[in-house]
């Protein structure tokens, strides 16, 4: 069962193929990049001043879904942490809607994964990946 879009495709993983994730996934994809800012305000100030110090980041990216712990459900994909010498896995992210279609790639690690048990409810996952590298955003050529 899905909430989102048809529209878009996510998928994980190392290597080629990467595993289809899409029906997993019942959050937002926030894909993107931020600036980073240190605080400037000097004593005396009554105002704040923020400094942008050109770098540019990816915030960490939240996915939540409905637990499953077949073979290759989200347990078996996310549950193992990132170590130290963890090569980074691939979050990709399609928009087959509009023309032409675009595709977000980032590598991350799996910061962590919790399984979200409830009362009344179905049992959830939550994965945190934390961005390993600049974001790429390509538009399919051919349209």
């Amino acid at each position: 069962m899905r909430s989102a879009s048809p529209d878009v495709i996510i998928q994980f993983g190392t290597g080629s193929p990467l595993a289809d994730i899409s029906q997993w996934i019942l959050t937002d994809v926030p894909v993107g990049d931020e600036g980073i800012s240190e605080d400037g305000t000097a004593y005396g100030h009554t105002h704040v001043q923020n400094l942008m110090v050109g770098i540019s980041n990816q915030p960490d990216i939240t996915l939540e879904g409905f637990f499953e712990d077949d073979d290759n459900g989200p347990d078996h994909v996310f549950g193992t942490i990132s170590g130290a010498n963890t090569d980074p896995y691939t979050l990709r992210v399609t928009w087959t809607a509009g023309s032409p279609p675009s595709t977000s790639e980032v590598p991350v690690h799996i910061k962590s994964y919790v399984r979200l048990g409830k009362v009344k409810a179905i049992t959830r996952f939550r994965v945190v990946l934390l961005s390993a590298g600049p974001s790429v955003h390509t538009r399919q050529a051919g349209y």
